[in-house]
This record gives C-alpha cells, sequence and structure tokens, in this order.
C-alpha cells in the first residue's frame, strides 16, 4: 500500500506545472548524515515527521518547511502542502518551491537513487520550460553553506545518466 505522502515523479510534475512557481529553491537537511538514516518509505515517513517535528516545535513555523523531501534511497516525499509559501530563504518565498534533499552534503555524497532522481527531476522542469536560472541553491541567495558542499550546480545540471 503506498503512502499518502509519497509521490512519484508524475505526480509531482503535474503539481509544479499547476501551481506556475517562479522560482525551485534546492536545500540539504543537514544534521543526520546517510549513515543514521534507514531506507524505504516507512523510514522515510519516520524522517519527515521528525523534520516537521524540528520545524514546527523548534523553529515555530506553521508546517515543514519545504514542499518535497528526497531521501536517500530515491523516494520523494511531500513535506508543506504544495498550496502554501515554503518557509525556505528568506525574502525569496514568494512564488517558490522548495525542496529538501536529506542528508547532510557537508559530509555525504549526492550520489546513486538520489543523485538520479534530483537530476531526472531538474530535467524534467526544464524540459517544461523552467531555464537553470530559476533554480536557487539556498546558500545563493543566504550566508548559509546549505545544500553542503557536496551539491553543486554542475552536479544537479550536468548529470547525464538517467533517461
Amino acid at each position: 500500500m503506498k503512502h499518502r505522502y509519497i509521490l512519484d515523479m508524475e505526480s509531482i510534475l503535474s503539481k509544479i506545472q499547476q501551481h506556475g512557481y517562479e522560482s525551485i529553491h534546492i536545500h540539504h537537511t543537514g544534521g543526520s548524515t546517510h549513515d543514521e538514516m534507514g531506507e524505504g518509505a516507512r523510514a522515510a515517513i519516520r524522517m519527515r515527521q521528525a523534520i516537521k517535528n524540528e520545524h514546527v516545535n523548534n523553529q515555530n513555523w506553521l508546517d515543514i518547511g519545504y514542499h518535497l523531501l528526497l531521501m536517500k534511497d530515491g523516494i520523494w516525499v511531500k513535506g508543506r502542502s504544495f498550496h502554501n509559501r515554503p518557509a525556505s530563504i528568506r525574502g525569496h518565498n514568494s512564488g517558490a518551491f522548495a525542496i529538501a534533499v536529506v542528508g547532510n552534503f557537508e559530509t555525504d555524497k549526492l550520489q546513486g537513487e538520489q543523485l538520479e532522481e534530483i537530476t531526472k527531476l531538474i530535467s524534467e522542469l526544464q524540459r517544461v520550460g523552467y531555464e537553470e536560472d530559476e533554480f536557487l541553491l539556498h546558500r545563493e541567495a543566504s550566508a548559509t553553506a546549505c545544500p553542503g558542499t557536496n551539491i553543486t550546480r554542475e552536479k544537479l545540471f550536468s548529470y547525464e545518466e538517467h533517461s
């Protein structure tokens, strides 16, 4: 049975196109490394809840900050409602869609299914009209290392392995 928070690429693309976001923000969750995470749908839902608890209880936000989470095993998980503005990059949230790649990419490497899925989404979004300059890495607009030194524009926009 598929969980209501687990999304496939087709539904993600449909929702993004339906809402007509002006920019796409890319983050990492920091904190836990890949070695500390489980895999599969149950682990993904537990991680979503942990992130939501952090954002609501410690950041005092109304909900999880990101619209979408990408787990280390390539599972996409819905975060905040696609109708709501993200808590993403101060001063840049209006019209934005926020994605968090789960992991600490100061130490974790973006690879495998996680790399495959994020680059596939970016490629599909470019295919439907999003330009590279409409994608914003968190550190490009704030004094932060997010999404980590191991997530770069070159890695996100040059990866060709997906079909």
